[in-house]
């Protein structure tokens, strides 16, 4: 195990390691191309031990202390970059889906026009789920995105296109007042031609979420005999559904 700590430095779009660490497994290598073109001795490759710039054993922080403040002492011909890049990139599939399902529960007050959410409820299959916590917060921050899409969000212009509602006070974002208690599920099914199982999750609370919160407001105004097809769902708009149904 090679350890770097506290390595910080920056190569045009390549940043090196900050407090990384990496392992090579025997008969591994390290295959990389630096700015100078492929097949030149690396200072990365002298780290991990395929190669010295010397003599004999030098130790890793020594070598770290060469790469970084002596590199006038090494042969011109290496490379002294401390980086590896690697990417998997799927080419097998146009694009790995990803699945799940999401229900939204609500109250339309049919006075006022006002929806309040009372629960929402999400459960995804995003291949393996690496770190529970961040993809737990990331679907109940998309869930937020679609509720705040499907009730609230909008911008408005005015007939000349000069946009009427440009500050915060006049923009309704959802806030945490507003928002019902989120559950997240998950059932993993890993992805087989990916090296880490995963599909992603990135967008999965906020295209569910959306749906959900749009037919749910539908389900309440059913036995009114009113519809709601203009997003966002604002009072305005609910109590216009209500009395087209009724008159």
């Amino acid at each position: 195990m090679i350890s770097f700590s506290h390595i910080s430095k920056q190569y045009g779009r390549q940043v090196l390691f900050v407090d990384a660490s990496f392992q090579l497994n025997p008969g591994e290598k390290v295959g990389l191309v630096g700015p100078n073109g492929a097949g030149k001795t690396t200072l990365f490759r002298m780290i991990v031990g395929e190669e010295s710039p010397d003599e004999g054993e030098v130790s890793v922080p020594k070598k770290l202390t060469i790469g970084y403040f002596r590199q006038d002492t090494l042969p011109k011909d290496y490379d002294v970059q401390l980086s590896v890049t690697a990417s998997f990139v799927g080419n097998d599939k146009m694009y790995y889906m990803a699945n799940g399902v999401q229900a939204s529960h609500l109250e339309i007050d049919t006075d006022t026009g006002f929806i309040r959410m009372l629960g929402q409820w999400a459960v995804d299959d995003c291949g393996r789920v690496i770190n529970p916590l961040l993809v737990d917060e990331q679907v109940r921050g998309g869930v937020v995105q679609g509720i705040g899409a499907t009730l609230f969000e909008e911008c408005i212009f005015s007939e000349d296109a000069n946009l009427l509602n440009g500050t915060m006070a006049d923009y309704l974002v959802p806030m945490a007042f507003e928002m019902p208690d989120i559950v997240v599920g998950h059932v993993e099914t890993p992805e087989a031609s990916t090296k880490l199982g995963a599909k992603g999750i990135g967008e999965a609370g906020l295209i569910g979420a959306m749906g959900a919160v749009w037919v749910a407001v539908n389900d309440a105004l059913k036995p009114l005999g009113a519809k709601a097809l203009h997003q966002p769902f604002t009072p305005e708009r609910i109590l216009d559904a209500l009395a087209r149904a009724s008159g």
